[in-house]
């Protein structure tokens, strides 16, 4: 069944939630955005002011709205099987961690990381509602994409700025150099952050501009932002976004599964690559600029199975908070980044993170899209989130794992009630 992504947008935001549930909702999401996407110019702003936990209340308001959304549902709302599936699985990996992890605090600052992802999934009928708003998503992704392209030629204050929270040094801005290249942030605390919302946004203003020219001029725009800022994952993500933006609709609608399901494998395979292949890798004579990879192959990966298996086990893996960030505050003697999404969760979940996977893959994969390029946005912001996640773990990324949250959400719904018109 094909629905056209306007009247997506009505079903998705049920209409038996209340007007107030709704502002509520919607406020959050933008205060979010915001904060979010202007992270290193407001952050340095309220800590020289002295205000630097005024930073933290957007996340925090985001986690309220989510509550707020959660328990109206559970009471009034529908609550339905999938929706205790996904607490179930969150009060598991709680569970695992609290075991395996050695601190309390390490399972709850993940807890606290994983907040974009809830605010994607329980906040969904607002951020389609910020999607809908197409002057918004233009001028947020000028900015940011104008922020680092002017970059190279002024020095912002907040880049390499640092303050301390609770007695832990905190940075406005990154300033980090690859070799001899910075790498430009723009507005943005890193420049991976930047890169990536250039991208999300770039998806969004391309999809509901109908001038090729135009569309072409915003191609060219966000490559060369994303050339500034050295994130080469991020210039993949942009091919990939490119094709399945100007494909036409039967193509797309052919390669749609095929497409998702390579990436996957491809995200199941990579980190296989440095456990089965390790003598291989000695041979290698990688340059500087892919560094990097070789780094993930020869080290990172091989380490994060370690941690799966020596310090949790196959079945449940090691819990919320097994690695990533909050290694680096509660138990920086086994830091990994991950720096794949699907490692990422079958060291936090164990097996039971494959048919996970699999389910919210193939809820996206199945949807057809029709001519009207607005429809593709789920999916093309899906297979993005995949493609970066093939050489990170996304879900420290907040704006990867609200789209991660958002479209799971969006394209689960759409399933149920197409399945529902099926029965009438």
């Amino acid at each position: 069944m094909s629905m056209s992504y306007t009247n997506q947008s009505e079903w998705v935001a049920a209409p038996a939630q209340p007007e107030w549930l709704a502002t509520i909702q919607l406020i959050a999401a933008l205060a979010f955005l915001l904060a979010t996407t202007f992270s290193g110019p407001l952050r340095w702003m309220l800590a020289t002011a002295g205000m630097s936990f005024i930073a933290y209340l957007p996340v925090l308001g985001g986690l309220a709205a989510v509550l707020i959304t959660l328990c109206w549902h559970f009471w009034f709302g529908a609550f339905g099987a999938r929706a205790l599936l996904l607490c179930g699985v969150l009060c598991f990996a709680i569970f695992v961690g609290l075991i395996f992890i050695p601190s309390a605090q390490q399972v709850a600052f993940a807890a606290y990381l994983f907040i974009p992802v809830y605010m994607g999934l329980l906040l969904a009928p607002a951020w389609q509602r910020v999607i809908n708003w197409r002057r918004g998503a233009l001028i947020l992704w000028s900015l940011v994409v104008l922020a680092v392209i002017v970059n190279p030629y002024f020095a912002y204050p907040w880049v390499g700025f640092e303050y301390s929270v609770a007695g832990v040094s905190v940075e406005t801005g990154r300033e980090w150099w690859a070799g001899d290249v910075q790498r430009h942030s723009g507005v943005a605390r890193a420049s991976f952050d930047a890169a990536i919302q250039a991208a999300i946004l770039m998806t969004i203003v391309s999809a509901n501009t109908s001038n090729r020219f135009t569309r072409l001029l915003i191609y060219v725009a966000t490559a060369y932002c994303i050339w500034l800022t050295n994130s080469k994952t991020v210039l993949v993500v942009l091919a990939a976004v490119v094709v399945c933006l100007e494909m036409s609709a039967p193509w797309i609608n052919r390669l749609r599964v095929p497409f998702i399901a390579g990436l996957v494998a491809l995200g199941w395979a990579m980190p296989l690559v440095g456990v089965l292949f390790q003598p291989r890798l000695n041979a290698l004579n990688t340059s500087a600029s892919l560094h990097s990879y070789e780094d993930r192959l020869r080290n990172m990966w091989p380490d994060a199975f370690d941690l799966w298996l020596d310090h949790g086990t196959l079945i449940t893996g090691r819990g919320l908070g097994a690695l990533g960030a909050a290694q680096t505050y509660f138990e920086p003697q086994l830091f990994n980044a991950g720096d794949n999404l699907h490692l990422y969760l079958f060291v936090s979940l164990g097996l039971i993170a494959a048919p996970l996977i699999a389910y919210v893959c193939w809820q996206v994969a199945r949807a057809r899209v029709g001519s009207d390029r607005q429809q593709r946005i789920p999916l093309v912001l899906f297979i993005a989130a995949l493609t970066y996640g093939l050489t990170a773990n996304g879900i420290e990324n907040a704006s990867i794992a609200l789209v991660l949250g958002f479209v799971a959400r969006t394209m689960c719904d759409e399933s149920e009630r197409a399945k529902n018109n099926e029965y009438c």
